[in-house]
């Protein structure tokens, strides 16, 4: 099996003897154009982030066979497409032992939730001007604050103990996970327009679906306390970012903190611009980090290891 590693040379080293056990690996940095051009030639595609598998690319992909994965959203993958050329798609979603393993994008979460509240990035911008204004700086402490999170699987469980652990009162919306999980968590259940109204910071911790998608607009800004900050480790296109820049002009919502952005699948190493981008530059308190939330020595190991033995499996299983 010919392998075409996208990842290429940043893949871990303690996973490459697990992943030249499938086949004959090429670890390959390219751009999106240099991607669809290779892909066609290969068996199995081993990505992350970056690169975009859409049903253009996939139908010209004759030999693709498997794409394996190392995330958890499958945004980048046209999934309906894979399914009808009947190629399999392996990710780290839905792998929950091994994903409680990981907490590098929680920790960022909160760590995104310190530096908005305490204008952290603003005042080092300012020292780096020559400036030493200490009023002008003046943030908000976390402790006794309300805590509210959307979405309480893995990484929402995470955030609501490091909440806990700052002296934050957590509070969460999610449907689907049984109440224990909240007693367990230390939060209180609540719906999403309570969770609006009460919290003075929301950490979104949901896929990106159908039901999310823009699920941050005009209507749930208008719900959120007056000077509420936002966290959005998860995916760009849940929050209307037309809608926000509005609402950060006008001061309704305080701050937002993103890993990600709407238009993130477009960028390559670097893009032209972007209005979010552009709403940071002129001082609304908006901190935007390029999608790093799992980009940690530690949990790339382990992804890229995880990964490499799932598509062995996959290949000895189908031999």
């Amino acid at each position: 099996m010919k392998i075409l590693n996208a990842i290429g040379k940043e893949f871990s080293l303690s996973a490459k003897p697990i992943l030249e056990k499938a086949g004959e690996v090429d670890y390959l940095n390219l751009a999106q154009d240099e991607f669809e051009e290779k892909i066609v030639s290969y068996d199995a595609a081993v990505l992350g982030l970056g690169l975009n598998l859409n049903e253009e690319v996939l139908r010209k992909a004759k030999n693709l066979k498997v794409i394996a994965t190392a995330t958890t959203g499958l945004d980048h993958i046209d999934l309906k497409t894979a399914q009808e050329k009947g190629i399999e798609v392996l990710s780290l979603k839905g792998e929950e032992e091994f994903l409680k393993t990981i907490a590098g994008t929680a920790e960022l979460a909160f760590g995104l939730l310190i530096d908005l509240s305490r204008m952290v990035s603003a005042g080092f911008e300012s020292v780096k001007k020559g400036e030493w204004d200490r009023e002008k700086f003046r943030g908000h402490n976390l402790r006794g604050k309300t805590l509210g999170i959307l979405g309480l699987g893995r990484l929402g469980q995470m955030m609501a103990k490091y909440g806990l652990a700052f002296g934050m009162r957590a509070i969460a919306c999610d449907p689907y996970v049984k109440k224990e999980s909240f007693s367990d968590s230390g939060c209180r259940r609540v719906d999403f327009e309570t969770l609006l109204k009460e919290s003075d910071a929301v950490s979104i911790h949901v896929h990106l679906s159908e039901k999310t998608e823009g699920l941050f607009s005009k209507e749930s800004f208008e719900k959120m306390k007056d000077g509420a900050l936002l966290i959005n480790t998860s995916r760009g296109k849940i929050v209307n970012e037309e809608d926000l820049i509005q609402f950060l002009k006008n001061g309704k919502i305080g701050g937002y903190a993103a890993d990600v952005l709407t238009n993130e699948l477009k960028f390559g190493k670097k893009f032209e611009s972007d209005p979010l981008v552009e709403c940071a530059k002129n001082g609304q308190n908006v901190i935007i980090t390029p999608h790093i939330g799992g980009m940690t020595y530690e949990s790339r190991e382990a992804t890229d290891m995880f990964i490499s033995q799932k598509l062995l499996d996959y290949v000895q299983n189908n031999e």
